[in-house]
């Protein structure tokens, strides 16, 4: 399903995006709110009350395009003027790969009233470019995003590893030889190979007693 980015009719319709990148050395959160509308206004998401800065045209974002299944959703967004807050947010935090969040809220045209918000894109920044003096001299920004799906396209490597195991559950040792696995050989129904221990193995065992058996005319299922 695609969503227009902004309707005007029988709803009047606005883009939010939310975006929380970490300081580069101190690991602290800083989280940014912008929106289609043309100025700065709170909304409640899930329980928590954001404040989002009125962007208007300067904000450009893709329709929204909605999709079932678990392929990896690309969307794109930009500011055709950027702003001191968000060229400090790309420029002192790490943003790229930070979470970000999209909403549509849709409001009555004539009393501007709230009437719902629907999340519509949940995912990572993917690649941000900032762009110095390309329109009137001022820097502009675009933005790439991938949807939460891209999660499940990431390798796990501590994933089967003891050591990794053990910390979250202390004392099991289930990946104990993970490591070796694949490594070291297993003779089933047979004895070790150079190995020193004495006496036969199962399957010696079974062909034996069938020697004996077709030696002395019978069969094993007689």
């Amino acid at each position: 399903m695609t969503y227009p980015v902004v309707a005007r009719g029988a709803l009047a319709l606005e883009v939010l995006i939310w975006i929380e990148a970490k300081h580069r050395e101190t690991g602290t959160p800083q989280a940014m709110g912008l929106h289609t509308g043309l100025e700065d206004r709170a909304f409640v998401i899930d329980g928590d009350q954001r404040t989002y800065t009125g962007a208007g045209a300067v904000l450009e974002v893709a329709d929204l395009v909605s999709q079932v299944g678990l392929g990896v959703q690309m969307q794109t967004a930009g500011l055709a003027l950027v702003t001191d807050e968000v060229q400090q947010l790309i420029r002192g935090y790490d943003a790229r790969q930070a979470p970000v969040e999209m909403h549509l809220a849709r409001f009555d045209p004539e009393t501007n009233a709230l009437i719902e918000i629907t999340r519509v894109f949940k995912g990572w920044l993917d690649e941000a470019t900032l762009r110095e003096g390309v329109k009137n001299g001022e820097a502009s920004l675009s933005a790439r995003l991938a949807s939460s799906a891209r999660a499940l396209t990431r390798r796990v490597p501590l994933r089967r590893s003891d050591e990794a195991h053990r910390a979250t559950h202390a004392g099991d040792r289930f990946f104990r030889y993970a490591d070796v696995s694949g490594a070291v050989g297993v003779w089933w129904g047979m004895k070790r190979g150079g190995g020193k221990g004495g006496g036969q193995s199962f399957a010696e065992k079974l062909a034996g007693i069938s020697s004996r058996l077709e030696n002395r005319g019978g069969t094993a299922d007689g």
